[in-house]
């Protein structure tokens, strides 16, 4: 969400810088120019995020507010403000697998055994 003040009609661009993350891949790109109108004082923006059930590492892209320009790069307004990291959370490990005893004693006239298989820090299933 953007927040400014603003009294008079302002024009600001925004879009997506790829870092980790990869446009289409794990985010769609936006790059556009906004008019915000006296006395508005936000804008919304959605980023679809692209989730393809695979793990991964958490990757990061970047969203920047910029100066509308006729460049082919037009530098980010200035500010610590104007530019925010979004981390995307890999939410598809399955977690790590292990034994609930690593040993187990048995008699040999016992007629069966139960071994418990724990999953821990899994995202999915």
């Amino acid at each position: 969400m953007v927040v400014k003040k603003v009294s008079t009609e302002i024009e600001f661009a925004i879009r997506t810088v790829a870092d980790t993350a990869k446009e289409g891949t794990d985010f769609t790109p936006i790059n556009r120019v906004v008019q915000m109108k006296k006395n508005e004082k936000e804008k919304v923006f959605k980023i679809e995020i692209v989730d393809n059930e695979q793990p991964d590492p958490d990757t990061e892209f970047f969203v920047e507010l910029y100066e509308p320009s006729t460049t082919t790069e037009p530098p980010k307004l200035p500010g610590d403000d104007t530019v925010t990291k979004v981390t995307i959370l890999d939410n598809d490990n399955p977690g790590t697998l292990c034994f609930e005893e690593t040993q187990l004693d048995v008699s040999k006239d016992a007629e069966e055994i139960e071994v418990t298989v724990c999953r821990a820090d899994g995202a999915d299933g």
